[in-house]
This record gives structure tokens, C-alpha cells and sequence, in this order.
């Protein structure tokens, strides 16, 4: 205790301004109440043009509500698919006929995916790619009512049913 105290006592008298340190060392003087009442004074100021803000808003509200485009189509159905090693997920599933939304989902590991839904003459009505790096895709399709295969190119195992009813 009596060591600390001659530490701090040492420190002020280190701190003291000697005729050739030029102010360094001292610490700096408190400001007055004046000084303290004019750097205040710049916080008043932004609430004098809070108001005037506010009736601006819902103009600006308004203008991008305008600029905004059309919303995005509705559609008749969406279809979730999976391609695992153990198969199209899910195997079966009915929507109905329409403009269909396709999300695929790669699962298998492999760099790309070529998806295929051919109707029941065995004609490719759509094609799905996932290239390399890419695992995830949504795609717009327009499917009439029926029956229709969904397969993956390279691999003819991995196959599910999809009926479209009208």
C-alpha cells in the first residue's frame, strides 16, 4: 500500500510542467460550462427538421410503391424435387395442369444434372441442367394434363411419376 503511493506520487510529480516541455505531460485542462453548452447545441438541431422529414415519407413511400414492377406471376402448382443416389424424390406427385414452377435440388454429389419430363409417348416435354457447382434451380414450365416421367439423363434408374390433372 505505502508502495503504491509513492508510485503515484512520483507520477504527479512526473506529470509536473517543467520550463522546457512546452505543456507536454499535462493533462488537459476541463472545459467550461460554455464550452460544454455550445458543443451541445448540434444535438437540438436535428429535431428542428424531423418534422419536414416525416411529411416527405409517404410521398417517397408512394413513389417507389409506383416504381416497383408487376408482381411476379402466380402459378398453378409447384413441384419440389429431390435427385438422391436412392431415387427421385418424391417418386410420385400430382399438381395441376397449368404453368408449373420446378425447383430441383441436386443431392447426388456429381458435378452436373441433366433432368428430363417426358409425356407418355416418351417425347421431351421439358429439360432441367444443374451444371458443375450449382445444386439448386427453379424452373417456369407449362404442362397439359396427363402423365409424365420425370428422369435424369445419364442415369435411366432414377425415375419418378408425375400426373397432371386438369
Amino acid at each position: 500500500m505505502e508502495r503504491q503511493k509513492r508510485v503515484r506520487q512520483q507520477w504527479k510529480c512526473d506529470q509536473v510542467r517543467s520550463p522546457g516541455d512546452a505543456g507536454q505531460g499535462l493533462p488537459k485542462p476541463k472545459p467550461s460550462r460554455l464550452e460544454l453548452q455550445k458543443d451541445m447545441k448540434h444535438f437540438s438541431q436535428p429535431l428542428r427538421w424531423l418534422p419536414r422529414r416525416l411529411t416527405l415519407l409517404p410521398a417517397a413511400a408512394l413513389l417507389v410503391l409506383c416504381a416497383v414492377p408487376a408482381l411476379p406471376q402466380t402459378y398453378a402448382g409447384i413441384l419440389p424435387i429431390t435427385v438422391r443416389r436412392e431415387g427421385i424424390r418424391p417418386s410420385t406427385a400430382t399438381i395441376p395442369a397449368g404453368k408449373v414452377l420446378v425447383r430441383v435440388s441436386n443431392r447426388l454429389g456429381k458435378g452436373d444434372l441433366n433432368l428430363q419430363i417426358v409425356n407418355a409417348s416418351s417425347a421431351q416435354v421439358a429439360a432441367i441442367d444443374l451444371p458443375p457447382g450449382k445444386w439448386e434451380t427453379a424452373t417456369q414450365i407449362t404442362l397439359a394434363a396427363g402423365t409424365y416421367t420425370i428422369r435424369v439423363a445419364n442415369l435411366p434408374s432414377l425415375t419418378a411419376t408425375l400426373t397432371v390433372t386438369p
